[in-house]
């Protein structure tokens, strides 16, 4: 077997690694994937129950589940640069939420596409740009667990963004004027 990965190959020498060397090594390598077009180096796994195919797989057969599905990024997350942002390009996640999508409206399968914008608030006189986990602070309703100065217009978000999707897990839809991605309709939702 060829010795990749910094020379580990075997799953008993990956798992001794600390959590200093992962993350090294990580970093090493997502930019050469990158480079290659590869934007995900950690990606769910098959498990043959919940997800019984790879990602890649269920997506070129259409086999993915029929429920509707709620994807998106970040701005400024793997790829994306402050020039695609500005002028509307999907960045590479984006664009890969927007494909989804529309292999979902091939399947008659409703999916919602949101994209996440909002800067958070300033520390030490600046404020910091979308980056990728960001959104979790407003997704899960936690913006007080956060050392940032959190304002007004950020819990409105938050109460926004926790309504949409509780909405969707209830019901399928974030909410009422959000629509699916489609081709005709190529709504993304911007936080």
């Amino acid at each position: 077997m060829e010795k990749s990965v910094g020379s580990c190959c075997i799953l008993k020498e990956l798992r001794a690694l600390s959590a200093e060397q992962v993350l090294m090594l990580s970093g090493k390598i997502m930019p050469q994937l990158m480079a290659k077009g590869i934007f995900f180096a950690f990606v769910p796994v098959a498990d043959g129950y919940l997800l019984p195919g790879k990602l890649q797989e269920l997506y070129s057969q259409g086999a993915m589940k029929k429920i509707p599905y709620l994807t998106g990024c970040v701005a400024d997350e793997f790829g994306d640069t402050p020039e695609n942002t500005a002028d509307g390009t999907p960045g590479p996640l984006k664009q890969q939420s927007v494909d989804w999508s529309l292999k979902c409206e091939e399947l008659g399968i409703p999916s919602y596409v949101y994209f996440f914008k909002h800067e958070l608030p300033e520390t030490r006189n600046s404020s910091v740009k979308p980056f990728h986990s960001s959104e979790i602070w407003y997704t899960m309703g936690t913006l007080g667990r956060s050392w940032r100065p959190m304002k007004e217009e950020d819990y409105a978000l938050s109460e926004e963004v926790v309504t949409c999707w509780t909405n969707f897990m209830k019901n399928g839809v974030p909410e009422k004027d959000w629509k699916p991605y489609t081709k005709d309709v190529p709504y993304i939702k911007e936080l």
